[in-house]
């Protein structure tokens, strides 16, 4: 196993020599970037690859991305994944800067995924090594959201059912 390389620099901009058929080149990307992360309006299926940690900013925007899997665990100061084909904000970077993240105008709105991935209930179950899916539905019921704004729901969360159930579990304010 290699050492990790640490981009120390400020800025690490992503070039089509970084990219094959929509992945990072794991060689030609740093697992750290002390500064700034710039992969946007490269096309690319999802962030495999990603640096595990960002202390700047990651950008990821216009690069046509359908999922955040692969994005880094942490980013320090600003996360602007807007303008892709994302339904699900699963796999969001913890952001230090929590008004500083960006994901509108996506396939769907995500306003509700957006309000989570900002609070200190994602940071909680990311630590926790708690399940998005629950975590996400815990805090919609907590402060009363509409869960109608939640999109990517999986294959096995039953909708329907969610959609009756959270307006009864908010009554009894649990």
């Amino acid at each position: 196993m290699r050492d990790p390389w640490i981009y120390k620099e400020d800025t690490f901009e992503v070039d089509e020599s970084m990219v094959l058929n929509g992945r990072f080149i794991p060689e030609k990307i740093p697992d750290v970037v002390t500064g700034h992360f710039y992969c946007n309006y490269h096309p690319l299926i999802d962030l495999q690859g990603s640096p595990r940690t960002i202390v700047g900013t990651f950008n990821c925007s216009e690069t046509g991305i359908i999922s955040l899997k692969g994005a880094p665990l942490s980013v320090g100061a600003f996360f602007d994944c807007s303008r892709n084909k994302l339904t699900s904000l699963q796999y969001a970077p913890v952001v230090t800067m929590k008004n500083s993240t960006r994901y509108s105008n996506n396939i769907f709105n995500l306003d509700v995924e957006g309000k989570f991935i900002k609070s200190k209930d994602y940071d909680r179950s990311i630590q926790e090594g708690q399940d998005y899916w629950l975590a996400l539905l815990d805090f919609v019921i907590k402060n009363n959201l509409n869960e109608r704004g939640i999109y990517g729901w999986p294959d096995d969360y039953n909708k329907e059912t969610l959609i009756k159930s959270v307006p009864v579990i908010n009554k009894f304010n649990l």
